[in-house]
């Protein structure tokens, strides 16, 4: 006897059933692929972090600092074995450019690889090794540092006109609450809401630990003279080091 193939509606029903399947299980395992990358992101972070704190005990408890105090202006000289570099200058000697004093909170690291740390995988963050190829990122790391670590305090005043003359290197003992203030921040690496303002990204704190805080819960915040045009919450905090950026 002949053997019957499927029918239209046993293959119609088949599909059906494979899609609900699906359906179930795909979003459990991007779920699971999703927790899994975030939990590796916030253990390299970690890692970034005591790079940072190290730097503290080996330098008189100070942040990464290449800026000219009392000036508008930092000066970022390069390892010779950066690829920024290019070919090493002669006699080994670093080549050096001045740059701008706030863009220090996003190439400390180039900073830190210029006095000898090592900060290869600083910049080599796992939520970005897909997209970037596995090239290190450009400006050195995506883990930006709290504005409070380059100038004092009080230029953190909104309404009070900020002067470069509190341009300089802050120290770790001026921290006032360390569970609620922020040293890294990736502001470009948010687990996104329906709720813009609802928006979390991954910060690591100078107590050491790391967590996804919404924007909307960190503290307020004020706008760097001539430089951002709006303020940056768990960066440019209201009171510097000496602020929280976690509302009390």
């Amino acid at each position: 006897m002949a053997r019957r193939g499927f029918s239209i509606l046993e293959l119609l029903v088949s599909i059906a059933v494979i899609a609900v399947l699906l359906g179930i299980t795909l979003p459990a395992l991007f779920g699971a692929r999703r927790s899994a990358l975030e939990l590796a992101a916030m253990a390299h972070q970690r890692e970034v972090g005591a790079l940072v704190r190290q730097h503290g005990f080996d330098r008189e408890d100070t942040f990464p600092y290449f800026g000219v105090p009392g000036t508008d202006r930092a000066v970022l000289c390069l390892a010779p074995d950066d690829p920024r570099a290019g070919q090493p200058a002669p006699d080994g000697f670093p080549p050096c450019g001045e740059t701008d004093y706030w863009d220090q909170p996003w190439r400390w690291a180039i900073h830190l690889r210029f006095l000898g740390y090592d900060t290869a995988f600083v910049g080599r963050p796992p939520e970005l090794e897909r997209a970037n190829g596995g090239r290190p990122v450009l400006l050195g790391t995506i883990d930006f540092l709290t504005f409070g670590a380059f100038a004092t305090p009080s230029y953190f005043t909104p309404g009070d006109p900020q002067d470069v003359s509190d341009h300089r290197a802050q120290r770790w003992a001026s921290v006032a609450f360390p569970s609620d203030k922020i040293v890294l921040q990736r502001p470009n690496v948010l687990r996104k809401r329906d709720d813009p303002g609802t928006d979390e990204t991954f910060s690591w704190f100078a107590d050491g630990h790391v967590e996804m805080i919404a924007l909307s819960e960190m503290g307020p915040a004020v706008t760097i003279r001539n430089y951002l045009f709006t303020p940056r919450p768990g960066l440019s905090t209201l009171g510097g080091l000496s602020g929280r950026d976690r509302s009390p």
